[in-house]
């Protein structure tokens, strides 16, 4: 499909952004603004599609390998062809997240030599086990499924056929009607918790703090261990959600789920709001450490 947003020219998609070079045996190619994405998932599910799927949503740029209608890799890239420099969307988090390494022991392993993705070595080090590290890969696609299916305008092309899907250890497959259940969910969640959490730079303090500090005792009783985390680092003072994010192995979405919950319990208080235009759901970076896919 054509239209103002997006051409087709000389072997290119030409968008606002800039020109997308199709990739080679494009069995189909349109805009964003045409064809939802997940009408195209829906589709390629119903065919049976195998090839890998590239969407270029403006800022990052998706390469999805799908083989026989099922979702068996999904990766991002910058618009210059780098890996994603996104902390909270690379796979080492997902591993510190889950408690299975920490940040330190993981830094370790990025350094040695020999260039095989970061699971494979911590597999390969009795770090994780396969299937750890299945779930970490499971975690990793359904939030840059969040990602493609925040995009409002794009293009999209498939290179059809087995030869182009791309070599991953973990190939489990998932469900695109699961995935997409999932990503719509998150999407809907987010709009409730911006109720609460405005933005990454909104601030929140313990509620019975001191007036001049913002320091206060901790009451965690009937809450989660995250939620008690969270409480504990407003403990010596008030702090923005992205600080908070900075100091949690958890992803960014949790982080603000978290702070929305104890809002809602009137555990903490937002006492500022930090920039209203930048809403968490919108924003494309929550400052966190980057790590290696």
């Amino acid at each position: 499909p054509r239209s103002s947003a997006a051409t087709v020219l000389n072997g290119a998609v030409n968008i606002p952004a800039g020109p997308l070079l199709l990739p080679p045996n494009v069995a189909l190619c349109g805009d964003l603004t045409v064809i939802a994405l997940p009408e195209v998932l829906q589709l390629l599910k119903f065919q049976g599609q195998t090839g890998l799927l590239f969407v270029d949503a403006g800022g990052l740029r998706f390469e999805m390998g799908l083989e026989g209608g099922t979702v068996v890799a999904l990766s991002a890239r910058e618009p210059d062809g780098s890996p994603a420099r996104r902390g909270d969307l690379l796979l080492g988090r997902y591993f510190v997240a889950a408690g299975l390494v920490d940040d330190a022991a993981l830094e370790v392993h990025l350094a040695q030599p020999g260039g095989k993705p970061i699971g494979e070595r911590l597999v390969a080090a009795g770090v994780v086990t396969p299937d750890e590290l299945r779930r970490a890969v499971g975690d990793q696609t359904q939030d840059l499924m969040v990602e493609l299916l925040r995009a409002r305008r794009g293009v999209f092309a498939l290179s059809a056929g087995p030869e182009h899907l791309p070599a991953v250890v973990v190939r489990p497959g998932w469900s695109v009607d699961v995935l997409l259940f999932e990503a719509i969910r998150q999407i809907d969640e987010w709009g409730v918790i911006e109720s609460e959490v405005p933005s990454f730079e909104a601030r929140f303090a313990l509620r019975g703090t001191e007036p001049m500090t913002g320091r206060g005792a901790v009451d965690d009783s009937g809450l989660s261990a995250e939620e008690a985390t969270v409480l504990k680092n407003l403990a010596k003072g008030p702090l923005s959600v992205r600080e908070l994010v900075k100091r949690s192995p958890l992803r960014p979405f949790d982080v603000c789920r978290v702070v929305y919950r104890l809002a809602v319990l009137k555990r903490v208080r937002r006492i500022d709001d930090g920039d209203a235009s930048r809403l968490v759901s919108e924003e494309n970076t929550a400052g966190v450490p980057l790590l290696s896919t």
